[in-house]
């Protein structure tokens, strides 16, 4: 509820979440935002190693992701029109693996968890489900940091409505994490996969 807040946070097109909330509630509500989604993301880590298979990349890049939120909710981004700071670099440079690591680690999700019974199966429909939202959420995070990518990371103007380009894929980012939960939650403990259906799968 506190991310889908802050993506709700009015503010110009041009605006990026972190310039919009630039009072003192919306940083406190932007820093407990990225905290919800670290302890998130630290709970969908301990359900995959305990349901799925071959995690140890998976592991990695969720840890990396909840590392990177609670950078981006101790350093806060410097105010709109002023000089970046140290603080804010690291801000803005820890913004781009919380965008850009999810589609990853989801995508991952998704393929240790299809069905056991061969690779060439599509896997159930919440299977499904996270690997279209994944690859849309990757395609939309590839195209924001072709467009918007240097400009952010060099406090360069920013192309207009990249506000709300943003808003689009950290909202695509939010779903995505949403259904990674859905599908390990109903993956049974016991569904690691056999030496046999790892080879067939890999």
């Amino acid at each position: 509820m506190a991310g889908l807040g802050t993506l709700a946070t009015v503010g110009s097109p041009g605006e990026m979440v972190s310039d919009a909330v630039r009072s003192l509630p919306g940083a406190v509500l932007l820093a407990v935002s990225c905290c919800c989604l670290a302890a998130a993301g630290a709970s969908l880590c301990l359900g995959v190693r305990a349901a799925l298979s071959r995690t140890r990349l998976l592991t990695a890049l969720l840890v990396a992701w909840c590392v990177a939120l609670v950078v981006v909710a101790l350093f806060p981004a410097n105010p709109p029109g002023a000089p970046l700071d140290h603080a804010a670099m690291v801000h803005r440079y820890g913004a781009a693996p919380v965008a850009a690591l999810p589609p990853l680690f989801e995508l991952l999700v998704a393929e240790v968890a299809a069905p056991r019974r061969g690779a060439m199966l599509p896997g159930p429909a919440p299977v499904r489900l996270l690997r279209g939202a994944s690859l849309a959420a990757l395609g939309a995070c590839l195209a924001f940091g072709a467009l918007n990518g240097q400009a952010v990371l060099a406090g360069d103007d920013l192309l207009p409505h990249s506000g709300v380009a943003e808003r689009i894929l950290l909202a695509l980012v939010l779903v995505v994490v949403g259904l990674s939960v859905r599908v390990v939650g109903h993956e049974p403990a016991s569904g690691r996969r056999t030496p046999h259906e790892r080879a067939t799968l890999y």
